[in-house]
């Protein structure tokens, strides 16, 4: 089965052979990978025989003013289309590598974001639909 062929049947709600894959590394993951010894002569979508190689993104956000609010040699913070303030490594186009940043300007650790949720999801709030 051809990968538009696969794309096809899925979303006709059909059986294809196999589910579709798709990603879009950021270029640091390319990078590093390249430096791991994927050819660089190839796309990595191509490497990887992709089955969607193009999306359409839609802008789901709120539309906000995007807003730099802090730089230094080394930061950026600012707030995003959602409102949502981050800060992350100048120039890096993965995921902020400091959290989100709370309205009071402190860093909200992932692990401690992560650890604050984990009680929320358990059988009982999720039979009493009190999941977020």
């Amino acid at each position: 089965m051809t990968s538009r062929e696969r794309i096809k049947k899925t979303f006709n709600f059909e059986i294809p052979d196999r589910v579709g894959i798709f990603d879009a590394p950021w270029p640091e993951t390319v990078q590093r990978w390249q430096n791991e010894g994927l050819p660089k002569n190839i796309h990595v979508n191509d490497y990887f025989d992709y089955d969607i190689d193009e999306c359409v993104l839609l802008d789901a956000s709120l539309g906000l003013p995007e807003k730099v609010i802090k730089k230094d040699a080394l930061y950026v913070v600012f707030s995003n289309t959602n409102g949502v303030v981050h800060k992350v490594i100048r120039g890096q186009t993965g995921a902020p590598a400091m959290g989100i940043v709370k309205q009071t300007g402190k860093i909200s650790p992932r692990c401690r974001w992560i650890c604050g949720w984990i009680g929320h999801f358990s059988l009982e709030n999720f039979a009493q639909g009190l999941l977020p």
